[in-house]
């Protein structure tokens, strides 16, 4: 157990106290660990806006949302460890109490297709189902089993394994099928083999009698001034029912560091554990990739991994940079959901951390995977190389099965050239993003900045088919994973134009 009181660095205050501002929330937990020693551990304004509002401690609890993902995959790796289960299981084979149907003549869905969101299952069920209570999962009562929100049958959109979409319901099926593999409710499998074996007291998926009334309230800032948000519980629980303190994210953050190990508690061998942080899925060369859950990305030419979170009324980032042995773990009770603007913020400042930490200068702690800074924009154009990206592109097959994406560009985005600058716009986003050219060998790799942040955050590279025509776009933002489109026919496009 850490202790409450711990250790503070004047300069992550000041930084974490910037985010606060900047995202309008009242509070945050903060845990760094460097060399293998926590260096900044605490939390940071106060639980509430009123004026009774109590500062945040370090045991102050908040939701984590997505990083509830990384714990249930090193769950079901505790498994693979012991044997009891296998990455290329199909997950029927375990599965007791509803069955996941593939489309005819599809491969099984397997646990490794879950892992890295290619089982070929959405968000959600289809877009009808948005407008009944409860839809995405998050509920005000008492919390019904997966089964009876879910099944009986759980039909995927596409063939698994032929094209990558972020799923809460692949990752919430995944915890299932640790908890009927081992007869143990999967709340408390996690619990006991992952929170426990960390000293990770407070920590729990959903509120439970570990979290107590530790819970700071969340709040929402779509209005001027934060609101409190009305406490719901996820259904999905594996996929983002994730509570936590600066004390437990300290030691889950120390335990991804030490390769499964962490202050004399080992959750997985650390062979296992590297399993976990290979890629496993990537678009293309050069790209960010996925691990089981993990983002595999690089920060000014060195590795990082890690994820971030989002829940109403929270947000929340998990970064580790194995070389040079630093680990941030960052989480704040306010964000407008489901806006990405607000993580973006969070990644930001647990990056900046990272790159203070490791040395390098303060504008390399966004750069690029080639290293060429935080934004590109040192870089020339190239004009002639850009010919034929104007266009319309929209997403591949499986209507529901990109679900932030069709939130953030309703699915389909244009791209237009003009005075030698590359835009991109989505719809129905209100204003174009600029690409700016970040592969000096590759004219049509590209950075951009997403709304609101300072520094890039999408990744994107445009591909050539045989003909030698511009056929296909592959973005890649840590709030919506990996995004294959596909430019349309001119007469297809035309048809479909929208005005700028």
């Amino acid at each position: 157990m850490l202790s409450a009181a711990g250790p503070r660095l004047a300069w992550i205050d000041d930084l974490v106290a910037a985010l606060l501002s900047r995202a309008g929330a009242p509070g945050a937990a903060a845990a760094v660990i460097a060399g293998g020693d926590i260096v900044h551990l605490g939390g940071h304004g106060r639980i509430g806006t009123g004026s009774g509002a109590g500062p945040v401690g370090a045991d102050a609890a908040f939701r984590i949302g997505s990083i509830t993902k990384t714990i249930t995959a090193v769950a079901v790796m505790t498994l693979v460890e012991s044997g009891k289960l296998g990455l290329d299981d199909p997950v029927n084979d375990h599965l007791r109490h509803f069955q996941v149907v593939a489309p005819d003549r599809g491969p099984a869905v397997t646990l490794h297709h879950l892992l890295t969101h290619t089982s070929g299952l959405g968000d959600f069920p289809g877009w009808r189902n948005l407008g009944r209570p409860g839809a995405l999962g998050l509920v005000g009562g008492g919390v019904p089993s997966l089964a009876r929100s879910i099944g009986p049958l759980v039909r995927t959109e596409v063939p698994a394994g032929g094209k990558y979409s972020y799923s809460q319901r692949g990752l919430a099926i995944a915890g299932q099928v640790v908890e009927d593999v081992t007869g143990t409710p999967f709340k408390e499998y996690v619990a006991a083999t992952v929170f426990d074996a960390l000293g990770m007291s407070t920590a729990s998926l959903g509120g439970s009698e570990r979290v107590g009334d530790r819970l700071v309230p969340g709040h929402s800032t779509w209005t001027r001034s934060p609101r409190r948000v009305k406490g719901r519980e996820f259904v999905l629980a594996g996929a983002g029912a994730g509570i936590a303190s600066a004390n437990d994210l300290g030691a889950y953050a120390g335990m991804l560091l030490g390769r499964g190990t962490y202050s004399g508690g080992q959750v997985l061998a650390p062979a296992t554990f590297d399993r976990m942080i290979e890629p496993h899925y990537q678009i293309c060369a050069g790209f960010p990739a996925l691990g089981l859950t993990f983002w595999l990305d690089e920060l000014a030419g060195s590795p990082v991994f890690g994820h971030g979170g989002m829940y109403p009324g929270y947000a929340a980032y998990l970064v580790v940079a194995p070389d040079p042995a630093v680990a941030v773990a960052l989480a704040i009770n306010a964000t407008a959901f489901p806006s990405l603007t607000t993580p973006c913020f969070i990644a930001e400042t647990a990056l900046a951390v990272v790159g203070r930490l490791a040395g390098m200068p303060d504008e390399a702690a966004g750069s690029s995977r080639s290293g060429v800074g935080s934004d590109a924009e040192g870089l020339d154009g190239d004009p002639a190389g850009w010919a034929g990206l104007d266009g319309r592109y929209r997403l591949g097959p499986g209507f529901v099965t990109n679900g932030p994406a069709h939130f953030a560009g309703a699915g389909r985005v244009s791209v237009q050239v003009r005075s030698g600058r590359v835009w991109l716009r989505g719809f129905p986003a209100g204003r174009a993003l600029e690409l700016h050219p970040s592969d000096p060998g590759n004219p049509l790799r590209f950075k951009a900045r997403w709304y609101g942040r300072a520094r890039s955050t999408i990744d994107a590279v445009f591909g050539r088919g045989p003909s030698g025509e511009v056929e296909t776009l592959h973005l890649a933002h840590p709030g919506f994973g990996f995004v294959a489109l596909r430019r349309l026919r001119p007469s297809v496009a035309k048809a479909r134009t929208a005005r700028w």
